[in-house]
C-alpha cells in the first residue's frame, strides 16, 4: 500500500501520485492506495499543519477538489483507502468547536466514504 498526506488538495500532487501508482501497479507491486485526510488537507488555519520541504501545498476547503483528485486517483483502478481522517473541532468565529468539526465532518466524509473508489475510511484522533 502506498500512503501520502497532501494528495488531494492539490492537482500536481495527484498527478504525481497516479504516475507513481501506475508504474507500481506495472510492476504488480501495490494492492491498495492511502490517502491520509488530515484536517489540514481540508481546512485552512489549522493550526500546527506540517511542511514538507520541496512540496509546497495549501489547504482545498472545495470539496470538489478532492472529490477530483478521487476520481483521478480510482481511474488507476487501484482501492483507495482514506487513511487518518481527523477533522479538529476548533472553535472559530464564536461557533463551538462541536458545530465545527460536525460540519466539517458533513462536508467532508459523505465525499469520501461515498467515493466508489474509496473501500474505507480509518478515522483518527483523540
Amino acid at each position: 500500500m502506498l500512503n501520502d498526506v497532501l494528495i488531494t488538495n492539490s492537482v500536481t500532487a495527484t498527478q504525481e501520485y497516479v504516475r507513481i501508482i501506475n508504474h507500481l501497479k506495472a510492476e504488480n507491486l501495490i494492492v491498495a492506495v492511502g490517502v491520509q485526510g488530515h484536517a489540514h488537507v481540508f481546512k485552512v488555519g489549522v493550526p500546527n499543519a506540517p511542511t514538507i520541504d520541496g512540496r509546497p501545498w495549501a489547504a482545498e476547503e472545495d470539496i470538489r477538489v478532492h472529490k477530483a483528485s478521487l476520481d483521478r486517483i480510482a481511474a488507476t483502478g487501484v482501492p483507495i483507502q482514506v487513511t487518518e481522517l481527523d477533522l479538529d473541532g476548533l472553535a472559530a468565529g464564536g461557533v463551538p468547536g462541536d458545530e465545527v468539526q460536525l460540519a466539517d465532518y458533513r462536508r467532508v466524509f459523505a465525499t469520501l466514504w461515498e467515493h466508489p473508489g474509496v473501500d474505507g475510511v480509518t478515522l483518527w484522533g483523540r
